[in-house]
């Protein structure tokens, strides 16, 4: 009988701690970890991309073009064409025979049933975002059930992921407009669409990103990267991986993301100041050539930052 008790009290304790260990996996299931800008939380431009580590095995944190944080750039010059959204709308590509041009990707803007419906649509998408409008709106006639109906198309672009990229950014611009981002469609360009007006900047770094490499184990020369600049144009990459530049105008550059991120690099941005304290040595200044200028080129000539530092 003693026996009986303990196999049974033996087989009660074995289930109930194989109950408890089954009970722990599935609350621990239900624990995952979940995005923490799902609750909320504003993006950050930094850290909003996607595919934000694809080279980060061999990235450089002394590529100009693919710095780690947007607002590392600052605005030396605007090279802008003038807008004429008149001149961005074709009403009738023609007929577009494949293998003659290259493929190109293209926003929809929706199907009409009437050419005048069609022509007032892309009129008002033109007006709507002529400060951001650097393609083309062309209307298509197709048949369907018997049927003319009219289709509106905004491109080309280069790749899928600028189109998406673009196609976010003007979304966001205007809430009369409602774009199907997730279908993006992809045809042989017109020889219309193929020469395009390419707005372009030259940017450089920022006072923020002086602070930051003034500190970096790398040692850079202040005096040097302040001087450096690049070229950069429309549908380019910039910045983090996965960012584009969407536009280029007399307010800046704009770059946007796949995510759904987008940033502005201002054209007036306070002079930038070599005299940055260090954490090697507080109690030096980096010394600058009086006779260059620091301030954006766009500007007229900026003063340099003052040499005259009284010592205690």
């Amino acid at each position: 009988m003693k026996k009986f008790l303990i196999s049974l009290l033996s087989i009660i304790f074995v289930q109930i701690t194989f109950a408890a260990e089954k009970s722990d996996v599935q609350d621990s299931s239900n624990l995952s970890i979940q995005d923490p800008f799902s609750r909320g939380l504003v993006r950050s431009p930094k850290y909003g991309s996607i595919n934000s580590d694809g080279f980060s095995e061999y990235s450089r944190n002394d590529d100009l073009r693919s710095l780690s944080d947007i607002r590392y750039y600052r605005v030396l010059g605007l090279f802008v064409n003038q807008a004429d959204s008149n001149k961005n709308f074709i009403s009738d590509l023609g007929p577009i025979k494949p293998g003659i041009n290259p493929n190109g990707y293209y926003i929809s803007l929706g199907s009409y049933s009437s050419p005048n419906l069609s022509k007032q649509s892309a009129l008002d998408f033109l007006s709507l975002q002529a400060s951001f409008v650097n393609r083309i709106v062309s209307q298509h006639m197709t048949t369907k059930n018997k049927r003319m109906n009219y289709q509106l198309q905004y491109g080309p672009f280069t790749s899928l992921e600028l189109a998406k990229s673009s196609c976010l950014f003007l979304k966001s611009n205007s809430k009369q407009i409602d774009l199907d981002c997730e279908t993006i469609i992809k045809r042989p360009m017109a020889d219309k669409e193929k020469s395009l007006p390419i707005n372009s900047a030259s940017i450089g770094l920022s006072q923020a990103a002086l602070v930051e490499y003034a500190q970096s184990p790398m040692s850079f020369d202040l005096n040097s990267i302040a001087e450096a600049s690049v070229l950069v144009k429309e549908g380019e990459r910039l910045g983090p991986q996965g960012f584009h530049i969407v536009r280029i105008n007399h307010l800046g550059i704009y770059l946007a993301s796949e995510s759904g991120d987008k940033a502005l690099i201002p054209p007036s941005t306070l002079p930038i100041n070599l005299n940055i304290k260090t954490d090697a040595n507080s109690s030096q200044t980096l010394k600058t050539d009086p006779t260059k200028s620091t301030g954006p080129v766009n500007s007229n000539k900026s003063p340099s930052p003052s040499q005259d530092t009284k010592k205690p």
